[in-house]
């Protein structure tokens, strides 16, 4: 369930705009996807410098 709305996915799924991603490959930035291995999340925005290893500091 994504947004209630019913779309395929496993339990390790994330919601983001109104699809559901593989939440070990992609993370949700401000409602749009991204691809972890690139990109990460740094407030709110996509920024270069990707996987869960990546911290947001300053801007």
């Amino acid at each position: 369930c994504c947004n209630g709305i019913v779309v395929p996915g496993r339990n390790n799924h994330i919601c983001c705009g109104n699809r559901a991603w593989d939440g070990t490959l992609y993370g949700c930035c401000g409602n749009e996807p991204f691809y972890k291995p690139r990109w990460s999340c740094c407030n709110g925005k996509k920024v270069k410098g990707g996987g869960n290893d990546a911290r947001c500091c300053g801007l």
